[in-house]
């Protein structure tokens, strides 16, 4: 029996289409997912992968003018004193490449520690 999977209406295209990318990887995720620093702010992701990795679907005029990519800059940075990696795509990486998307993707996972890797499968309730 296939799981059925649902997925958040509020999507852009492009994020759908790495729904679909990151879905086929076969790693637990989530998407939209809110991450709190430790100063109170909250930021959502796009997807959060296996608790480690996140996936910024970014497009490419609103992330690249204006004081968007400082903010992006100052946004990744306070994640990665979280211990996060955070992959960014634009909406055209995912449109026309999406094989070469998924393959960065799978080469972020296999460089987490094996022990953060066995955590993202163990079964629910387990202890981390």
């Amino acid at each position: 029996m296939r799981a059925h999977i649902v997925v958040p209406t509020e999507y852009t295209k492009p994020e759908l289409k790495a729904h679909r990318i990151i879905s086929g990887l076969k790693v637990p995720f989530t998407s939209q997912d809110p991450i709190r620093m430790p100063d109170g702010k909250v930021y959502v992701a796009d997807f959060l992968i296996m608790h480690a990795i996140v996936v910024e679907i970014d497009g490419v005029h609103w992330h690249e003018h204006g004081k968007q990519p400082m903010k992006d800059e100052r946004r990744d940075e306070a994640m990665k004193k979280l211990g996060l990696r955070i992959l960014r795509f634009t909406d055209v990486d995912i449109d026309e490449h999406p094989s070469e998307c998924a393959e960065k993707i799978q080469s972020e996972i296999e460089r987490l520690p094996i022990e953060v890797r066995n955590a993202a499968f163990a079964p629910a309730g387990a202890h981390r």
